[in-house]
């Protein structure tokens, strides 16, 4: 099973309630403090392992479903020497179009990563929570020197059993690391039953527990159950310590007593010390007086951890997408022949190409016209492709007729649709593809595509979109990173998973900002500002052509596409 990591958070918050729930039930007032405070950290980590998961769920196709992805809108497609090209503008463009498979009602089909149709909605969402993310994280360390504040505006008073005692000007008691706070002008028994209680919290490490909820919180601020786990976290060590303060010998009713008056003072914002005086004292006083070890809680314990394993097992099984490892056709790919069903020829298609699979995701990219290195024409085609129970599924949901002899060579099956054909004439279609090394060229230009946004070296580097768009469902770009300057159009439909482009690239070498060398000519740059740009193209013809640029990002599912080179 691959885990792609995400933020989900209401998958999250239900198995957080759940297992807040069996606390609430079984555990909270009935088991030992520390074992409770196991329970709590446990649940906690694997809400947040199951918060940032990638989901995948198994739905019956039906017709409805089916026709809510048609792209009926979208440019029909026709032929051109075996590739596909969109009416409107004659551009060119690769595509492989998974067979049309009449399915059974109980055919099963992956409902793929809803993440594709969020679309640009996903980057705000990431904002969002990276936003509440520091602001808990900064908060976190303004607790922390809060405390070091504290620390050194205190006056240190005497050291015992290797414990600092200081004396400070805030009314309630606390301790962190090795060193317990002190209010002046506290009365002798008071101070005993005080140092005894924080001396407690210390032994066990508690102020380390509070910080690692603490990061918790910051993890799944989003999530109002971490947030009920971690103040019950902080009560279950001080009801742990109440019971050692209690078991030493302490007069239980004037250590009750005292705690009373320190809670009656409290009113600190800082979550990550634990303090003598914290709240919801009417609890703690029940505990103490009414606890007592018990067989039946412990029982109640192991079975809720058993629960709590057998939940983050099924979810894993039931809830999320089965694909650990590598799919036994991921790799790199070229295809021999292609044969269809009314001729015994094996015609050898004449465009080279690289056919990736990987990461859930199946890329076509082939060219023509390539004089050197990374100078060619392209065509580009890709989409999701899910791998469940020896079968693969494309980006429709359906089930694709792919069997492999061997490791190294797989035979793909299609049947033509009316508006589609290739490079032959027959219904039914079969492919052989033999595994082969990746062209490292292409390799060149799919990383330079990749790396663009990011790219700040030169002024015209990074990624650039054409305005205005004039056809629906058609992007022109310019990318220029890593030495490589790329020309393409991107043809994609928001119905759809699948996404093709075409284009031309090449090596670019800068005489200036306002001038570049590209393949066989000059091109001119006017720049209107750091983000907006002319490009001023030469023809043969004579014909000089100019391009308005702005500076923007490559489409998710194109880069998603992408992602199908990686190892």
């Amino acid at each position: 099973m691959s885990v792609e990591f995400g933020i989900y958070p209401l998958t999250g918050i239900l198995l957080a309630g759940l297992l807040y729930g069996i606390y609430w039930l079984l555990i909270r007032m009935r088991c030992h403090p520390r074992t409770s405070q196991w329970y709590i950290v446990a649940s906690v980590v694997v809400s947040l392992i199951v918060t940032f998961m990638q989901p995948v769920r198994y739905v019956t196709p039906d017709a409805e479903w089916m026709s809510g992805n048609a792209t009926e809108n979208s440019p029909t497609l026709t032929s051109q020497n075996g590739n596909a090209v969109n009416e409107k503008n004659q551009e060119p463009m690769i595509t492989h179009s998974a067979p049309k498979h009449e399915e059974s009602p109980t055919t099963t089909k992956p409902l793929l990563d809803t993440n594709v149709f969020i679309g640009e909605a996903v980057p705000v969402l990431k904002t969002i929570y990276l936003v509440g993310l520091a602001a808990m994280l900064i908060f976190f360390l303004l607790q922390m020197a809060w405390m070091v504040r504290i620390r050194k505006r205190s006056t240190h008073m005497e050291m015992e059993n290797g414990v600092r005692v200081y004396d400070t000007d805030i009314s309630v008691p606390f301790s962190y690391g090795n060193s317990i706070f002190m209010p002046k002008e506290m009365e002798r028994l008071v101070r005993d039953d005080v140092f005894l209680h924080e001396s407690k919290h210390l032994s066990h490490h508690h102020y380390l527990k509070l910080c690692l909820m603490q990061l918790f919180q910051s993890v799944g601020w989003f999530n109002p159950f971490i947030w009920i786990f971690a103040k019950e976290c902080k009560m279950q060590q001080e009801m742990e310590v109440d019971q050692d303060v209690v078991k030493s010998g302490r007069n239980r009713e004037l250590y009750q007593m005292n705690l009373l008056k320190m809670c009656l003072k409290s009113n600190s914002w800082v979550q990550i010390m634990p303090a003598f005086g914290s709240s919801l004292i009417k609890r703690r006083i029940l505990f103490m007086n009414q606890w007592e070890p018990s067989k039946t809680a412990t029982a109640r314990m192991s079975v809720s951890f058993a629960l709590l394993v057998l939940l983050l097992t099924g979810t894993a099984f039931v809830t999320f997408d089965t694909k650990l490892g590598k799919r036994p056709i991921d790799g790199c790919w070229t295809i021999e022949w292609a044969k269809d069903s009314d001729s015994p020829y094996e015609v050898t298609p004449f465009l080279t190409n690289n056919h990736y699979w990987g990461n859930g995701m199946e890329m076509n990219f082939s060219w023509y016209s390539r004089f050197n290195g990374v100078n060619m024409n392209f065509n580009f085609s890709g989409c999701p492709v899910t791998y469940l129970n020896g079968k693969y599924y494309d980006d429709k949901g359906e089930q694709m007729d792919i069997t492999m002899p061997d490791a190294d060579t797989y035979l793909y099956r299609w049947t033509r649709t009316p508006e589609m054909t290739a490079m032959t004439s027959g219904p039914d279609i079969t492919e052989k593809w033999k595994r082969t090394e990746p062209d490292k060229g292409v390799l060149r230009i799919i990383k330079s595509f990749r790396e663009a946004q990011k790219d700040k070296s030169r002024l015209l580097c990074g990624v650039w979109r054409e305005v205005p768009d004039t056809v629906e469902y058609q992007e022109n770009y310019l990318t220029v990173s890593n030495g490589i300057y790329g020309r393409f159009t991107i043809y994609s439909n928001p119905k759809s998973y699948w996404c093709s482009a075409g284009g031309w690239c090449g090596e670019i070498f800068f005489r200036n900002d306002e001038k570049v060398f590209v393949g066989d000519r000059f091109e001119d740059i006017e720049w209107h500002t750091r983000d907006s740009m002319t490009l001023i193209i030469p023809r043969e013809s004579g014909v000089v052509e100019h391009h308005v640029y702005r500076r923007s990002k490559l489409p998710e599912r194109f880069l998603r596409c992408l992602t199908a080179t990686e190892d």
